[in-house]
């Protein structure tokens, strides 16, 4: 007998799900594929825009960085960089601490910088993180796009109005090839560093050291504040990003560098006001001024008849139309340049000063002492010297007055002194002719100013001269002009005046084998060892010919140069210090590491440990549960003592949290527990309303309202209600046995009182109607009242 093998439903459809199955791994795979590339797109976009963010982050901190230098006159000084959130040093400006260069306090380190010329110390350099306090910025301004804190650091003597000046930068500044970013090299004002995605060295939120100081390059940009800060400070910039293994690169710096000094600052107390920072005296179109404030002045008109020549570049104020002092010069008085000749400014008042007598104009003015007097003159019509009068003026406003002209409008050939011992011949420019003779006796301008319809010329173009004999890297100039015939040093306008050296004597900085004739183009000289060091630093100088100085490097303290003097056994370093109050682990100093750094050549204290670590709290009393919420039973208080409780029974107990900030670190109470309240009632039922008939003729059932207490405060609240029930009922006449009878009756009611019960009483009454009914009595009947009740 044979059999044929057929697939049963069953098995086709198992066939079907193995095809399905594979589909469904292909299109896992297809699905795998695309999400991982979207994934990759996303962490690219993530990438470049916290690379972009980082860039917005550090350019904002220079930017409030250099507002405030321009409205206090200096730079802030940094706060610390390991300052907890909970403490006071956060994010504050920190000038005050005296810190040894070449060490670290309180979360800031002091490093040194180049020498500048004359002084033979380096400059100090001072680190630590921004002051958004001071800057009033907002404090997630101070974190990079990678929640590190921005490092900030500062030539330590532009933190004052007196010292600071912009071309005294100290800050090194190389790139990964060690070439220096700054011209001259060290002379970055201030810089401030992102220490990148990988966060080598950086600083978090909490003031930790999220990682050491590792790699050459990045090691460079790295604050340990447990070793001696390198000196001279020298920090590392790249344009790009590397990866090296110790020569990886991902830090961004941003720093300020000036070669142009500022003249002016606002004022500390107003800050509408003006302060100049020079610490001698201010020009305005002077070279050299000679008092405090000196203004130049010159000619702008010549003097006309019987009036002194007008003058311009003098000091102006213009008026305002409010308040009543806006604009004005105040003063109490007016006096000559030696302080003597003075009037006080209400001599101007239309009454104020004696006129001049008949016959005679005033042609200026004069003070003795008090008050203003007029200088008078008889009425003449002159020429200043060394003009000559042409005409008098016919018509017009200045009707009457001279007409006056130069006798003379060009120059001869003069020889003019630029330097004490050196003289050139003046050349004027445009001219065609070359003076190589300086005896010649004359030559005449290649053009002039137009005349001014009075025959009077103004100042020919200043002529820049040089004087060949001076110092010839820097060959010393002035300007001149052609003045009415005369050749004179030119002092205003907005040309600048003079340059250039006449001579160069150089001081040779102290301790030096520098030579000064000539001048060494490098040599090398000596200073104290700073701190505790013993021996000699070095410090390279060049020569820069143009500006005749010396410029010198930072010391040399390394090489042997300085070294720590004999100490004790370092061995016997200080134990760890405890902990303050608010703490419950670790140590303040955990430990001590010895600083070889000839600065410093002692026992310097490592970072505190201290914290606070809910894992060594001690437990409160009868604490259960999680150390975070634990429950202390012994608190308890009675329900019904709590606002909007006031009809619960049972206790509710106080809860404690262990608080883990430094500086309270311990239990405090939490909320209270009320699951031990309650009810003294549950469900609650008062009669409702009936709603049948109220013609007696059927039977009710009431309706019931149910009510029920919520919780807290035991709420009384509506829950349900329960219908009234409605049902046919009989009624009968009942003997009303509560009244009296009537006895001794001759007649009686319709009912016998032994029938009162049978008998139905609703056909034509209602339910409390009354009747009468009857019973025998000797003699007569007894006569009762009968109700139509229900049976």
């Amino acid at each position: 007998m044979s059999y044929t093998k057929q697939k049963t439903s069953a098995s086709l459809l198992n066939d079907c799900g193995g095809y399905n199955l594979i589909m469904t791994a292909i299109s896992l795979v297809v699905i795998g594929v695309i999400t991982v590339s979207l994934l990759n797109a996303y962490m690219v976009y993530d990438k470049q825009n916290k690379v972009t963010k980082n860039q917005e982050i550090i350019a904002n901190a220079i930017n409030r960085i250099q507002t405030f230098k321009e409205t206090y006159g200096r730079f802030p000084c940094p706060s610390s960089l390991n300052a907890q959130r909970s403490t006071v040093e956060y994010g504050r400006e920190d000038c005050t601490t005296a810190i040894t260069a070449g060490s670290c306090t309180g979360g800031i380190c002091v490093s040194e910088g180049r020498t500048i010329a004359p002084a033979v110390t380096a400059e100090p350099i001072r680190t630590g993180a921004i002051p958004f306090r001071l800057l009033q910025i907002d404090e997630k301004m101070t974190y990079d796009a990678y929640g590190s804190r921005l490092v900030y650091s500062m030539t330590q003597n532009m933190s004052s109005p007196t010292t600071f000046n912009e071309l005294n930068g100290a800050i090194g500044l190389v790139d990964e090839t060690g070439q220096t970013l700054t011209e001259p090299a060290y002379s970055a004002d201030f810089l401030i560093i992102s220490q990148g995605p990988n966060r080598v060295g950086a600083f978090n939120a909490n003031g930790d050291q999220v990682s050491t100081c590792t790699g050459t390059l990045e090691g460079k940009n790295c604050i340990n504040l447990a070793a001696a800060p390198a000196s001279p400070t020298n920090f590392v910039s790249s344009l790009v990003y590397l990866s090296g293994g110790t020569s990886d690169f991902d830090d961004s710096i941003e720093y300020f560098s000036s070669n142009e000094t500022a003249r002016w600052r606002r004022a500390d107390g107003n800050l509408d006001d003006i302060q100049t920072v020079s610490l001698t005296n201010v020009g305005v179109g002077l070279t050299n001024p000679t008092v405090a404030l000196d203004i130049d002045q010159n000619a702008g008109t010549a003097a006309t008849t019987g009036v002194s020549a007008t003058w311009k570049g003098g000091l102006r104020v213009t008026a305002k139309p409010s308040p009543a002092t806006a604009g004005k010069l105040q003063v109490d008085s007016i006096c000559s340049s030696d302080g003597t000749e003075c009037f006080r400014n209400e001599n101007f008042a239309t009454t104020g000063m004696t006129p001049c007598p008949g016959g005679q104009y005033m042609v200026g003015i004069r003070g003795n002492g008090t008050d203003a007097e007029p200088i008078c003159s008889p009425v003449r019509v002159y020429c200043p010297e060394p003009q000559i009068l042409t005409g008098i003026v016919q018509s017009g406003p200045t009707a009457g007055t001279p007409i006056c002209a130069a006798v003379q409008t060009n120059c001869e050939e003069k020889d003019v002194q630029v330097c004490n011992a050196a003289y050139t011949a003046i050349v004027p420019r445009g001219s065609t002719e070359s003076i190589s003779n300086p005896t010649k006796t004359r030559h005449k301008l290649s053009g002039g100013p137009p005349d001014d319809g009075r025959g009077i010329h103004n100042y020919n173009p200043p002529y820049q001269i040089y004087d060949q004999g001076s110092y010839a890297p820097n060959k010393a100039w002035a300007r001149f002009v052609c003045d009415n015939g005369d050749w004179k040093r030119y002092t205003g306008g907005s040309y600048s005046q003079s340059g250039g050296m006449c001579e160069c004597n150089p001081t040779i900085p102290t301790g030096s084998g520098c030579t000064a004739s000539p001048p060494s183009a490098s040599c090398s000289g000596t200073t104290s060892c700073r701190g505790a060091g013993v021996g000699a630093a070095t410090v390279a100088y060049t020569f820069d010919p143009v500006a005749c100085q010396w410029n010198g490097g930072p010391p040399n303290y390394g090489g042997g140069n300085c070294n720590c003097p004999p100490v004790g056994d370092p061995s016997t370093k200080p134990g760890a210090g405890a902990c303050p109050a608010g703490t419950n682990a670790g140590n303040d100093p955990p430990d001590y590491t010895w600083n070889n750094h000839p600065n410093i050549c002692a026992w310097q204290p490592m970072p505190s440990t201290c914290s606070c670590d809910p894992s060594k709290a001690t437990p409160a009393a009868t604490a259960s549960g999680d150390i975070w919420n634990p429950k202390r039973p012994g608190d308890a208080r009675a329900c019904n003592t709590f606002s909007g409780r006031a009809g619960e029974v049972g206790n509710a107990y106080q809860t404690y949290r262990f608080n883990g900030t430094v500086g309270a670190c311990g239990w405090e109470p939490d909320a209270w527990d009320f699951s031990g309240c309650s009810c003294t009632t549950g469900l609650l039922s008062e009669p409702g309303t009936t709603t049948c008939d109220l013609d007696c003729q059927n039977q009710t059932v009431a309706a019931v309202d149910w009510y029920r207490y919520e919780m807290p405060g035991c709420v009384k609240t509506w829950d349900h209600k329960v219908d009234s029930v409605c049902a046919p009922k009989s009624f009968s006449w009942q003997v009303d046995y509560s009244s009296p009878p009537l006895t001794n009756q001759t007649d009686h009611g319709s009912t016998k009182v032994g029938d009162a019960c049978n008998q139905s009483c609703m056909t034509n009454n209602v339910q409390g109607s009354t009747t009468t009914c009857w019973a025998e009595d000797t003699p007569g009947y007894k006569i009762y009242t009968c109700i139509c009740k229900p049976n």
